[in-house]
């Protein structure tokens, strides 16, 4: 089980900051993934282990030395397109400076959820263009309606005036079922690697 799996790495990092993480490999499985994981305090004192997603929505893993232990969290920006209403945000005005604005949501983007979302994913870039704007209109950004939300306020910032419509949960992976997600949600983070899932299992080897 998970818990084990934390029990452990627990128990090797007790007292000691000085752990690695590899992640020996990966591969997917059916609806999820298999990760075979190493923990090493020192080379005499290892743990190998396999982790495995089931239900999974998306991923991010790859081989090799990771060095931060692995933590399970119900809270993280890997977690917000899948568990909050998606929705867009909608521009109208002038600007003489659109790549200002462009600059000012990037560092909001880099605040609000650091590298975890990709900004050109969140935000259409090729909106923004060196000549200046005249009562420009347009779907400018997509995504979490928090993220979408922070966007606004350096949007508001420069006098655009904005609209968010209500926001939609993302319809189910499950084919054929077009419903929000209606099972609880959680991230395996694994350095950067991470896994956003419904279920995890693990085993020692």
């Amino acid at each position: 089980m998970l818990d084990e799996l934390l029990n452990e790495v627990r128990r090797l990092t007790d007292g000691d900051d000085d752990v690695d993480t590899i992640v020996r490999a990966c591969e997917l499985v059916d609806d999820g993934l298999k990760v075979r994981i190493e923990i090493r305090l020192k080379p005499s004192l290892s743990s190998v282990w396999t982790l495995v997603a089931r239900g999974m929505r998306d991923f991010e893993f790859s081989p090799g030395w990771v060095g931060d232990v692995p933590q399970l969290l119900t809270a993280h920006p890997v977690l917000l397109p899948f568990t909050e209403p998606q929705s867009v945000l909608h521009i109208r005005g002038s600007s003489q400076a659109p790549l200002s604005i462009l600059g000012a949501l990037c560092l909001k983007h880099s605040e609000c959820v650091g590298n975890w979302l990709k900004f050109s994913d969140c935000v259409a870039t090729n909106m923004f263009t060196p000549d200046p704007w005249s009562n420009e209109h347009g779907i400018v950004a997509s995504g979490p309606v928090t993220l979408l939300r922070s966007y606004q306020t350096v949007l508001d910032s420069y006098g655009l005036r904005c609209s968010i419509p209500t926001g939609q949960f993302p319809l189910s992976f499950q084919v054929g079922e077009r419903k929000g997600d209606q099972h609880p949600l959680y991230c395996v983070l694994v350095g950067a690697n991470w896994v956003v899932s419904e279920q995890f299992d693990a085993y020692q080897e």
